[in-house]
């Protein structure tokens, strides 16, 4: 019977069995090949396994990069700067 506790493991950063919670932190060494494969634990217990990839982006602005300057403002930390045209931080050591 499967253990409500366990059912949903799919959030997880590991393989979970979802019988008795046991994690397998080496799940990145199988090969899903973008597929369910069987997998036994070692509670004796079979259960499928398979894996999900979430892929982040980010754009981030630079006024030097475009051939401008920072127009920077003090943050209130010692030795850092924003931007307030591109909204970069810049550490910058004080004399």
């Amino acid at each position: 019977m499967i253990n409500v506790k366990y059912d949903s493991t799919y959030e997880s950063a590991c393989l979970k069995c979802p019988y008795c919670g046991q994690e397998n932190g080496d799940a990145w060494e199988i090969e899903f090949d973008d597929g369910q494969i069987e997998i036994e634990c070692d509670c004796g217990k079979k259960f499928w396994g398979s894996e999900s990839r979430i892929i982040n982006y980010e754009g981030q602005a630079d006024c030097e990069l475009n051939g401008g300057k920072h127009d920077l403002e003090p943050t209130g930390n010692e030795g850092q700067f924003k931007c307030k045209i591109c909204g970069q931080y810049i550490h910058k050591k004080l004399p």
